[in-house]
């Protein structure tokens, strides 16, 4: 099973992503993001670790950390085998520092997806991937070019996503300390 370690959105900046998804269906008839689910921030992603030992390692660290705010602002694309359209995150030293320590923890007991190893990893919330490609990125682009992306966005829990073998969910939710 494959898990991933991320920040669920507050209800204000989720509902955002969720009508960015929706305005994106309609205009450019996509809609793989919503296998998500939930909009959200990814710290890791792991494959083949206990799951009870994840589950203690996330509460662990949710009991040390504190509530911090990120920003984003703009428009980013990872081109790779598959297009990823993201709202850019504004990297700072907290938001590097909580990433590395969640990275770290969870690097001992298994090893974690290199692009999220600190220094390789890109802060973002993705808007558009799995079925975007050559023949509908224009539209895609063209649609998110019209809105706004700056958003203040508290970072306040720690979730634990999986994928089992295309079954999405939410394991947990942990809490931060505020």
């Amino acid at each position: 099973m494959k898990f991933t370690i991320a920040s669920l959105l507050d209800m204000e900046t989720d509902k955002k992503i969720i009508d960015i998804w929706n305005h994106l269906e309609e205009k450019c008839a996509i809609n793989g993001i919503k296998l998500t689910k939930k909009p959200h921030i990814t710290w890791v992603m792991v494959e083949g670790i206990n799951e009870k030992i994840l589950e203690e390692k996330i509460k662990n660290i949710s009991k040390k950390e504190k509530i911090f705010r990120i920003f984003s602002s703009g428009l980013g694309i990872f081109c790779n085998e598959k297009i990823i359209i993201y709202n850019a995150i504004i990297s700072n030293q907290n938001l590097l520092d909580f990433q590395s320590n969640i990275w770290k923890e969870i690097n001992k007991e298994k090893d974690v997806n290199i692009h999220y190893e600190p220094g390789k990893w890109v802060p973002h919330i993705t808007l558009a991937n799995k079925d975007v490609d050559q023949t509908n990125i224009g539209c895609v682009i063209k649609e998110l070019s019209e809105m706004s992306y700056e958003y203040a966005i508290p970072i306040n829990n720690l979730a634990i996503l999986y994928d089992n073998q295309g079954e999405l969910g939410i394991k947990s939710v942990h809490k931060l300390i505020k």
